[in-house]
């Protein structure tokens, strides 16, 4: 490359002599910095897609959807990929949403070489790639599987890639090279073939001759074959010996009648993984079939439980025989157990805040079903909890105790044994089958709520469950109000009244607080703030322990409005000053309120020292990851992000607190 003079033109195309432009700080080279606007472009791209046609984007993302059966963990991704493709695609007058954007925003760039580079994103396509080769700058050389054309696509995030792999994202002009427009999808070299084989069936049994028109139209449908329908055929695995096979081959036909796809594939994975790193000698496969089955049972949230000694006989094995091998497979797959269950554990914190377990819950478990540790299925998830209480509930509703004695020996009997099986009202099967329904995803969750309707109009967790998964933002708080309607209807106005304060120990409340909950965030979300405060805090009455964690979102909500007042008391009420949160919305308020007083360098010392990682991410040198961390610990840098990204909108519009951020001591 040439030497740029520090009296030449700076070669960003500012216009500026280099020593007055980027010679200034050789730290920043021309290419990251227009690297960095185009990355915001994409950003604001995103913004001005859903700020200006989020009706009519979701509407027709919503029928893909309602098209293609999606997991429901994989929702919230699969809508991002698509709309991505929505904006560079879908016509709204005429025009892609893309070029709606470039003729406003091209007009506004002061980098000519920016400028030109928005408007050749005109030519964004969606691209299928084999990953030729590589380099340490994240530049990939790609191959197109359908016209074999070389493409070099220089990628703007930190997302490894195997050399040999495939590539599928949507492509956007950047000059000499191409860049992915937010993100792509990577398949493994391994799978590489299988996955063209695949995306050439399913582009010889479309409508369309030419490739590049098969993508633009079909381009959700290649997405979600390559996420859900691609897996490695048994005998594609590299096995070191045959006798592995044939273990695995037991394993899936045994499984195949017991559990899911899912499983199945999981299952088959430890055990190639076990098998390259034990190479095990097999003497008799129904041993290592029965260990695998219980492994894979103990490590997904729904298992059967099966006892060591039930497989056993089921399989004509000896316990010593299962178990040892069971433990070896437990030793030797201990990373890839340990990431599993990192990921579950993650995926629950995920889960709907009525899933928290408050003290009474705990002091139940522990009173009922002995030491933590030991292996209970009660406690597998927070909505085997949840179920188990309501059950319990309702059978005590249904005594007439005269002593606390008597509540106790009825407790101890029905924790302890097996009772006669009583037959359930329409409204008990009902809430079974909506436990079932938040133990599911995709299709299976939507028709165990529709399910429970029929057996029960009064089912909230129905209509909560209707509505989570619903796009249109109309029908969605029609979902959400007949929800609180029929939680209001059945609990009653009296008894409302009466059990204020103690709302969340009474298990039957809890799905017509979940449906208040969803409620408030919605009007949060639709800027109705008015409305979404009113539902905070009444919720925050029946509940004022606040197991759902509405303090957090009230909060938001309190400062957005200019209640800066009653956020201050709901800080105090509320003592956090071991977290991100409490501590750095402590410095907010004083700040918001005071100015830069001497307190409020104090609270920011404090909330530095708690989590040093905020900062920099509330003033922009460092950007919020487009994908949140899944779980962080306190003082990490992945409760930083998840602070700067609840909390940035109460931060970045003021220049006067954010300077005294920087500069405070």
């Amino acid at each position: 490359m040439k030497k740029v003079g520090r009296n030449d033109l700076c070669p960003c195309g500012s216009g500026k002599k280099y020593k007055n432009c980027c010679g200034k700080n050789n730290v920043i080279t021309m290419e990251s910095l227009v690297e960095k606007e185009l990355t915001n472009l994409q950003v604001d791209l995103l913004s001005f897609a859903l700020e200006n046609y989020e009706e009519e984007v979701n509407d027709f993302i919503a029928d893909w959807l309602e098209e293609l059966d999606i997991p429901e963990e994989a929702l919230e991704m699969f809508y991002f990929l698509i709309l991505v493709w929505a904006i560079t695609s879908f016509e709204i007058h005429g025009k892609t949403i893309l070029e709606h954007y470039i003729d406003k925003k091209s007009s506004k760039l002061s980098r000519p070489r920016v400028k030109d580079i928005l408007q050749s994103w005109k030519l964004a396509k969606p691209s299928i790639a084999t990953i030729e080769d590589q380099n340490e700058n994240q530049l990939l050389t790609l191959k197109d599987i359908f016209t074999d054309e070389m493409e070099n696509v220089k990628v703007l995030e930190d997302h490894p890639v195997e050399t040999g792999g495939m590539v599928v994202g949507i492509l956007l002009p950047a000059g000499e090279t191409s860049i992915f427009f937010t993100s792509f999808i990577d398949i493994p070299a391994g799978l590489t073939e299988k996955a063209k084989q695949v995306v050439y069936q399913l582009f010889e049994e479309s409508d369309e001759s030419d490739p590049i028109e098969f993508l633009s139209s079909s381009y959700p449908e290649v997405l979600h074959l390559l996420l859900f329908d691609l897996a490695p055929d048994l005998e594609d695995l590299d096995w070191i010996s045959p006798k592995h096979l044939e273990v695995a081959q037991e394993f899936r036909e045994y499984m195949e009648n017991v559990e899911d796809d899912v499983i199945i594939r999981l299952g088959v994975h430890l055990w190639h993984q076990y098998c390259l790193r034990k190479n095990p000698k097999i003497i008799k496969e129904s041993v290592y079939v029965a260990a695998l089955r219980y492994l894979v049972d103990r490590f997904t949230p729904y298992g059967n439980w099966l006892t060591q000694s039930e497989l056993a006989e089921e399989f004509g094995i000896s316990s010593s025989s299962l178990s040892a091998k069971y433990r070896d497979m437990e030793k030797v797959l201990k990373d890839e157990l340990d990431e599993l269950k990192e990921n579950l554990d993650s995926i629950a914190d995920e889960m709907d805040s009525d899933f928290f377990i408050d003290d009474d819950d705990m002091e139940f478990i522990e009173e009922g079903f002995g030491e933590p540790d030991q292996e209970n299925p009660f406690i597998s998830s927070r909505f085997t909890m949840e179920r188990e209480l309501f059950k319990l509930e309702n059978e005590m509703n249904n005594q007439d105790f005269e002593s606390a004695d008597e509540v106790e020996n009825y407790l101890n009997k029905n924790i302890n044994q097996e009772g006669v099986k009583k037959t359930l009202s329409n409204k008990e099967k009902a809430q079974e089958l909506l436990y079932d329904a938040y133990e599911s995803t995709g299709n299976k969750r939507i028709e165990l709520a529709k399910k429970a309707l029929k057996l029960y109009p009064n089912s909230p967790d129905a209509y909560n469950i209707l509505a989570e998964l619903e796009l249109n933002e109309v029908k969605e708080e029609k979902l959400l109000l007949k929800a609180i309607e029929v939680g209001e209807k059945e609990l009653g106005k009296k008894f409302i009244e009466e059990n204020k304060g103690y709302f969340w120990g009474i298990v039957s409340t809890r799905p017509y607080m979940r449906a208040k909950y969803n409620y408030a965030v919605f009007l949060h979300e639709t800027d109705r703030l008015e409305e979404a405060i009113h539902q905070y805090e009444e919720l925050l009455q029946l509940n004022p322990n606040d197991n759902q964690g509405v303090r957090y979102e009230l909060f938001i909500a309190y400062v957005e409005q200019g209640l800066l007042k009653n956020a201050e008391a709901l800080l105090k009420k509320f003592d956090e000053t071991m977290t991100a949160n409490g501590t750095y919305n402590l410095v907010l308020i004083e700040f918001l309120l005071n100015g830069a007083t001497k307190k409020a360098k104090q609270l920011l010392q404090k909330a530095k020292q708690q989590n040093p990682f905020v900062p920099d991410y509330l003033l922009g040198k460092k950007s919020i990851p487009m994908f949140l961390p899944k779980h962080y610990q306190l003082g990490s840098e992945e409760e930083a992000i998840i602070y700067a990204d609840n909390h940035w909108n109460l931060w970045a519009g003021n220049s006067k607190l954010l300077d005294f951020l920087k500069k405070g001591k």
